[in-house]
């Protein structure tokens, strides 16, 4: 058979263009489930990687660095929060980070028990908690808890005080000022009793800090555990515009030129957040098995809408072949008018993502009230919001150009299939 030439192609597409608007409410039909389908899709892959996005730049900014020096071991024991295992001499060595143009701030974890006492506290109680000693003046360098300070101040290198999270607070009654002990155990593991005041309440975007994180002046740690220069771990700030990326090689060489004897390692920001990676990647897949759901509920709908168009113009079809329309010539006939559809359904569908996208990503979903008694880990705030996702933008509408082609031809093949007196008796 041979090919079809430029005027009989430039007919079959007018003859396309006059089918579609002969058939309004069922273009209309079609084309709008193929636009809703399409915006759905964008806005909710914009949702998806959001989190994930905020939920790695959360964990940089307040939790990891972009990366971190530990003696090696720390890591995988660091649930424990053991002070068997701690970096020395860090002095020395964040003097040759920072000569290296390498931001770095030094934090010690430990575990311990925050007691409160009746006035002026609402009532007496006790919780057990994560503590972290900072360095007040080297830690706004890498982490961002500076900026969140929600009711006092910062804390001051030095001062027996303690900075509590906005969650935490809200639950004790605590407000700056208020007197708080804690009970911990020195290096030697001793118990040790710390009389401190509250600085200030810090408000993150990360919940479980909120709730269950206390952050102390490093200097006051140290000598209380015992503990001389050392340090659980000194995490670093590689990039500031990608936070938890950068290359982590020269922190490893002056990391190893700092104590040969001493085995540290560096830590990347990936191997820090392995399992909040997994428990997303679990998120994920849940959240794309419930977009694949809808986009094959879509593609359904889809598909018998074209499926039934095409199956109501059999009388047509005939009639095309018995004037002369040979085979292929109907199905370029119908894979225009199918494209069609699936470009309009297409384009109209990403006005609708791009303009949820842009709400999601200017103003997002504040959930908050939603989150207020969930104890949730995962490290976002109550305010979801999108990202601009161009695989999505570009790969969705093509995609329903493809589909709505596709389903179009599919009733083509059994209706060739009979004869054209048999289709025009069933009419």
């Amino acid at each position: 058979m041979t090919g079809l030439r430029w005027g009989e192609i430039s007919f079959l597409a007018r003859l396309a263009g006059k089918n579609l608007t002969r058939y309004r409410r069922r273009t209309a039909i079609t084309t709008g489930a193929v636009a809703l389908g399409v915006g759905i899709f964008i806005a909710m892959t914009s949702l998806l990687q959001g989190i994930r996005s905020e939920s790695e730049r959360n964990l940089a900014r307040y939790v990891t660095g972009s990366a971190a020096i530990a003696s090696r071991g720390y890591w995988d024991d660091r649930s424990r929060r053991s002070l068997d295992r701690l970096v020395g001499n860090t002095s020395a060595l964040l003097e040759k980070l920072e000569k290296n143009a390498i931001a770095a701030a030094p934090r010690v974890s430990f575990r311990g028990e925050l007691i409160v006492h009746y006035d002026p506290y609402p009532e007496e109680g006790s919780l057990f908690l994560d503590f972290c000693g900072i360095d007040p003046r080297k830690d706004p360098a890498v982490f961002h808890l500076d900026r969140t300070i929600r009711d006092g101040r910062f804390l001051r290198a030095g001062k027996p005080e303690i900075l509590l999270g906005s969650w935490l607070a809200d639950q004790l009654g605590a407000k700056p000022g208020f007197p708080v002990t804690v009970i911990t155990r020195t290096r030697q593991g001793f118990h040790q009793l710390l009389d401190l005041e509250v600085a200030g309440i810090f408000d993150t975007p990360h919940p479980g800090l909120n709730r269950s994180t206390v952050y102390l002046p490093l200097d006051q740690v140290q000598e209380d555990l015992e503990l001389g220069e050392a340090v659980t771990m000194i995490h670093i700030a590689l990039d500031e515009a990608l936070p938890g990326r950068g290359d982590p090689t020269q922190a490893a060489r002056l990391a190893g030129e700092h104590s040969p004897g001493e085995p540290l390692e560096v830590l990347t920001f990936h191997e820090m957040t392995r399992e909040f990676s997994r428990a997303f990647d679990m998120q994920d897949s849940m959240l794309n098995a419930i977009l694949l759901l809808l986009g094959l509920i879509a593609a359904v709908g889809i598909t018998n809408t074209m499926v039934m168009a095409v199956l109501e113009r059999e009388e047509e079809i005939a009639m095309m072949q018995a004037l002369g329309m040979n085979h292929r010539e109907l199905r370029l006939l119908f894979a225009l008018e199918g494209s069609t559809i699936g470009a309009i359904g297409g384009l109209v569908g990403l006005v609708i993502g791009a303009g949820l996208s842009w709400y999601l990503v200017t103003w997002g979903i504040d959930y908050t009230p939603l989150l207020e008694d969930l104890k949730s880990d995962y490290p976002f705030s109550g305010v979801l919001q999108g990202v601009w996702s161009v695989p999505a933008l570009a790969g969705t509408p093509l995609g329903a150009i493809c589909l709505a082609t596709t389903v179009a031809l599919l009733p083509l093949g059994r209706m060739f299939s009979l004869p054209i007196t048999d289709l025009l008796r069933r009419t």
